[in-house]
């Protein structure tokens, strides 16, 4: 398929001298690019392509047994506004987003689904932001099409696994018309967060209440009318230990602020949200169930996450200035899910998850 032969192109295009060198030696698969990447960091552009390939096999039981392949590309180019147009304090943000393949669901016949990154067959542009810091960098204003997973209901260490309730909790995932402003559909956005001090922020979001088009998952779509309502979501949330800094060394400086591609590093998390949609659902139950055939409004539900890391060896690789080493032991960390929504027009009333990594 196109986003496999895009993958390979890279490989192919990159000089002998460079596939001679230790991949573990390079922040990057495909280098300094000669110094142009590095270059243009640190003038405020950076570009990265990401592709991410997954086969699942169901052997027994499910719905049919069978193979499946399917993959991901992202595409993400981050402007810091200030390098460019001394604009300060400001980033743009723009993600192309490509899936191909078929859904390991269909041979499963599972609920919540098995791979985080099975969609429907198309290119789009996911995301398309804005993005203001203010205050010494203590208040963020976000505005575009925006993934409000990205930081919402999101853990650090739930990113490592490959099933999407392990992300952002089904109770909220599978809620709305279309699913809320999530991978694979982003819709259009207003976001604040306030972080007086490192170890404390709150955030909130308003978005536009259906996120693409239930009947025409092609590309990308919004549609703005006053029968989508809007989603609301905040979150309140206390950081343990909590140490901005970048990535890597050629990093853009935009990534050691608040909000988005800030690339916060800190040791333990936990956070309650609350999120609520104005407009009203249609009951999953049929009039004959019901007794009525009115639209039920108030669809509103809260979650509770947590995160430590106990004991994590890479990070003695790294004091170290090691690249890749094993070690004896373990990274644990554990995170806690709780959340809960209102019955009647969401597949789920609760979720809960312990998990160790």
């Amino acid at each position: 398929n196109f986003s496999f032969l895009l993958f390979a192109l890279c490989l192919i295009t990159l000089p002998n001298k460079t596939l001679a060198q230790n991949i573990f030696n390079r922040q990057t698969l495909t280098g300094d690019w000669g110094g142009v990447r590095g270059t243009l960091i640190n003038n405020g552009i950076a570009f990265e392509a990401v592709y991410t390939g997954e086969v699942y096999s169901n052997l027994s039981g499910g719905l049919h047994q069978g193979s499946v392949y399917l993959d991901n590309v992202d595409l993400t180019l981050a402007l810091d506004a200030e390098k460019l147009f001394d604009w300060k304090g400001a980033a743009i943000f723009i993600y192309g987003l490509g899936d191909d393949g078929e859904n390991p669901s269909e041979n499963s016949g599972d609920i919540q689904g098995i791979s985080s990154i099975a969609a429907y067959n198309t290119w789009k542009i996911y995301e398309a932001w804005i993005q203001q810091n203010l205050t010494d960098q203590k208040l963020s204003v976000l505005l575009g099409l925006y993934d409000l997973n990205s930081e919402f209901d999101a853990l650090h260490s739930a990113n490592f696994f490959l099933n999407p309730s392990h992300g952002i909790d089904p109770t909220f995932s599978q809620s709305g018309k279309n699913g809320p402003s999530i991978f694979p559909n982003a819709t259009l956005g207003l976001r604040l967060k306030w972080s007086p001090v490192p170890s404390f922020y709150l955030q909130t979001t308003v978005l536009n209440g259906v996120a693409g088009n239930p009947n025409d998952p092609n590309g990308t779509q919004l549609i703005l009318a006053k029968r989508n309502g809007i989603l609301s979501t905040t979150e309140i949330g206390f950081i343990n230990n909590p140490r901005r800094k970048r990535s890597s060394s050629n990093a853009p400086e935009h990534r050691r602020h608040i909000g988005r591609l800030g690339n916060p590093s800190y040791q333990g998390k936990i956070g309650v949200g609350l999120w609520f949609y104005s407009a009203k659902f249609a009951p999953l139950l049929n009039p004959e169930q019901t007794g009525t055939d009115q639209k039920i409004g108030g669809n509103l539900g809260f979650y509770l996450i947590a995160e430590q890391t106990i004991f994590h060896p890479v990070r003695l690789c790294q004091s170290q200035n090691k690249p890749f080493c094993f070690l004896p032991g373990w990274w644990i960390c554990l995170y806690r899910t709780y959340s809960r929504t209102g019955p009647g027009c969401n597949w789920y009333s609760s979720s809960r998850g312990l998990q160790w990594k």
